[in-house]
């Protein structure tokens, strides 16, 4: 199968794990609500023990375990056994909603297509509250407020500090790995 794909070009869009792991926890939440299923317990019931440690085998739904999808270096890392660094991007989550043209610029550089996207293709929508895209035949396209923008629950100093605690052995790891320095953290417990 490898031999099928060793051209790809892999693009990866990553964000600060402790807000990546809210935001799941949001998106799970808001999914079971909406089917009539009872709510998740707490944000912080499920993920923070009274000892003050994380709960390390969290998994509200059986196929997305909570904490295993921050640790992008162990992910990353496997990608790497089979595809060079010059097949790879890296894309901060938070670069790109702050700064969108200059991460999707990155992207058209690496997919050699360089001006492709231009500061006319990229606008920000102060009713949805974030940058959507035209493109270049004028049609615009902004992401669905009902799938983004869902309210985060606030963390506790505790709480979140165990979990920058506990994501940063492997965020040191994930830098040293890509050469990119995501500067995280940058999530402090409330929706940015």
């Amino acid at each position: 199968m490898f031999s099928f794909i060793s051209g790809v070009k892999l693009i990866f869009v990553l964000c600060d794990p402790v807000k990546r792991l809210v935001s799941l926890y949001s998106h799970i939440n808001s999914y079971k609500l909406s089917d009539g299923s009872d709510p998740l317990p707490p944000f912080a019931d499920i993920i923070h023990m009274k000892d003050g440690s994380i709960h390390e085998n969290v998994h509200p739904r059986p196929s997305q375990p909570f904490l295993e999808s921050g640790k992008y270096s162990d992910f990353i890392a496997r990608w790497m056994r089979y595809f060079p660094a010059n097949q790879m991007v890296f894309i901060s989550g938070e670069d790109l909603i702050a700064d969108p043209l200059s991460q999707v610029t990155k992207v058209t550089e690496f997919l050699g297509k360089p001006g492709s996207v231009t500061e006319h293709n990229v606008y920000y929508n102060k009713e949805r509250g974030y940058y959507c895209f035209r493109s270049h035949d004028g049609s615009d396209w902004c992401m669905d407020k009902s799938s983004k923008g869902r309210k985060h629950p606030e963390l506790d100093t505790e709480v979140l500090t165990a979990l920058q605690n506990h994501f940063k052995p492997y965020n040191e790891r994930l830098e040293d790995l890509v050469g990119v320095k995501f500067g995280w953290p940058k999530y402090f417990g409330k929706k940015a």
